[in-house]
């Protein structure tokens, strides 16, 4: 009699895995038809971007050429990271000297970020423009946007020579299609002058 408990006990065990196995089976048919189980993709974070200034190309100094040469420099409205509102951060370039029609400047390091811009070390204050920048290395998700003012140095007031606003929303800036590291080259025209600067996507 003992034996034959021990043996229903076994065949009974042995039909209750066969139909929890089953039940398992049923249910990751029902998960994955294909029956294997991937890891869910990780959410990946928004692109962020940073704006440098490259170069300015004088198409046609301001003047006739025989008056001598230009001495240019900038002034930019820029925004700090991920600045929504508050006040904005002013910066001015050194001056370019003895510009002339058909030259091209190149701006310096430390004036050049567009957007996303800190205080480098070392920068100072003059007439409340920063004198020494750059670029948060995280870079900015939100609406890029920066004013540049070109100015002519002059005896007395300098000569404004032009001013521009710039702006790209997010999905502008995605639908370029960058991948980390890579630019995207744009310019304007401020008065006599062009400016060109890169969109890079740093993250």
């Amino acid at each position: 009699m003992l034996k034959v408990s021990h043996a229903l006990f076994a065949a009974a065990s042995v039909l209750a895995l066969s139909v929890g196995g089953a039940q398992a089976q049923s249910y990751e048919a029902q998960i994955n038809p294909n029956a294997t189980f991937e890891q869910a993709p990780t959410p990946t974070a928004p692109p962020r971007y940073i704006v440098r200034a490259t170069t300015l190309y004088a198409n046609d100094e301001t003047g006739p050429d025989w008056a001598g040469s230009d001495e240019i420099y900038a002034e930019f409205e820029l925004r700090t990271p991920d600045r929504v509102g508050g006040d904005a951060f002013y910066a001015r370039t050194t001056t370019f000297q003895d510009f002339d029609t058909g030259e091209t400047k190149r701006f310096r390091e430390g004036e050049n970020c567009l957007t996303s811009a800190v205080p480098a070390p070392g920068a100072r204050i003059t007439n409340s423009r920063v004198r020494f920048w750059d670029c948060h290395p995280n870079g900015d998700r939100y609406n890029l946007t920066f004013v540049v003012r070109l100015y002519e140095e002059d005896t007395g007031d300098d000569d404004l020579i032009g001013e521009r606003e710039i702006r790209w929303t997010p999905a502008e800036l995605d639908a370029l299609n960058l991948g980390v590291g890579q630019k995207f080259p744009e310019h304007i025209r401020i008065g006599g002058y062009t400016l060109n600067w890169e969109i890079e996507r740093v993250r």
